[in-house]
């Protein structure tokens, strides 16, 4: 007998996600991931690397409340091609003359990271909102400042941790809370990609990146498993190591994690992995949860066994990216706070920087 599949047509983000969650909080933050409103969002883009060509940009692009105004990098030339390419109004070579521009509400910031924390608090000061890219930042001292310039100049920060803009994250969060699967016991999560960049790439420079394939991926997976369990990282273990490739930073992290709430994670990031998975574990009392090919921008396939009989739930395909561009444009315009500000991935980086001290001391690392 054939599985009972059960196809989600999500349709709208907004009202597809209904179904799948119970609080009103839920309801109000998934209502903003799409957007139906009628405020149009000025953008300036800092950093024309790969993350901002491949998906940024595409998003604000098809986004239906923002609008690209400017693009900023050291090559002019650079920053001219891009925006033609992308339909930017105009184009700069200095942070200074993009912030300067009025009809600009909100900077995409993806650069390297030692660049995040100061380039966020510059564009805090000039008043405009910041979507940075993740990792936050080089340090938790350099996380708490953007936190505390933002709030003390009253502009919004989010930082880009696009899982929590999945259907199937949404989905595998509302199932977990249902109880559907019990006490929730152990969970896994793999993101793990083959990366041998040529040598002087900013991400396998640790002065630049701040650490190799845990802050690079590893982030990704503290987040998501904080976001779909509702809980708190208390204690960490972790061994970060370069096994494969010859770079400065580690090109394996596997990290062990204690929530506050008496689960297990256990996290696998990696940079020397070829053909990966992607997968998404969870194991309750009642029941578990396989998520194929859930930890990536497309959408999975989720498989929950209960009793021995499985259920598949397939979601409609969503652009990740354009969610959270949508998002943070809508709370800028209703004044609220976005669903992974500055202030929430206090605790992803806590943990991530903990997972460093753990590996570097070799020992558990209460938080």
């Amino acid at each position: 007998m054939p599985d009972p599949c059960i196809k989600l047509d999500l349709g709208h983000f907004a009202h597809s996600l209904h179904t799948l969650i119970n609080s009103e909080d839920d309801i109000r933050r998934v209502n903003t991931c799409f957007w139906e409103g009628s405020v149009t969002i000025g953008w300036g883009l800092i950093g024309c690397g790969s993350i901002a060509r491949r998906r940024i940009l595409p998003a604000i692009r098809e986004a239906g409340n923002s609008r690209l105004i400017a693009v900023m990098s050291r090559s002019i030339e650079k920053a001219r091609r891009l925006a033609s390419e992308y339909g930017a109004e105009r184009y700069y070579d200095k942070v200074d003359d993009l912030l300067g521009d009025d009809e600009i509400d909100a900077i995409y910031i993806a650069t390297p990271t030692f660049l995040h924390a100061p380039q966020t608090i510059m564009a805090a000061e000039a008043g405009k909102h910041i979507l940075c890219e993740k990792p936050m930042a080089m340090n938790m001292d350099e996380c708490l400042r953007m936190v505390e310039e933002c709030r003390r100049n009253h502009v919004k920060l989010m930082i880009g941790h696009h899982l929590r803009f999945k259907p199937d994250s949404w989905g595998i969060r509302r199932i977990i809370a249902d109880g559907t699967i019990g006490d929730v016991s152990l969970i896994k999560a793999q993101q793990s990609i083959w990366y041998n960049p040529d040598p002087t790439a900013w991400r396998v420079n640790p002065s630049l990146g701040g650490g190799g394939s845990l802050m690079d991926l590893g982030v990704h997976c503290i987040d998501l498993l904080r976001f779909i369990l509702k809980s708190e990282v208390v204690e960490v273990a972790a061994f970060t190591q370069t096994l494969t490739f010859n770079y400065p930073v580690e090109d394996t992290a596997i990290v062990l994690i204690r929530f506050d709430r008496g689960a297990y994670g256990v996290i696998d990031s990696c940079f020397n992995i070829k053909h990966s998975r992607r997968v998404l574990e969870v194991y309750g009392s009642e029941g578990t949860i396989f998520g194929i090919g859930t930890i990536s921008p497309k959408t999975g396939v989720v498989e929950v066994f209960i009793d021995g009989e499985k259920k598949t739930y397939k979601f409609e395909e969503k652009n990740p990216y354009v969610a959270e561009v949508e998002h943070f444009a809508e709370c800028i315009e209703r004044d609220e706070e976005p669903l992974i500000s500055g202030e929430e991935c206090i605790g992803t980086m806590k943990a991530a920087f903990a997972a460093y001290e753990s590996s570097k001391k070799r020992r558990f690392i209460k938080i």
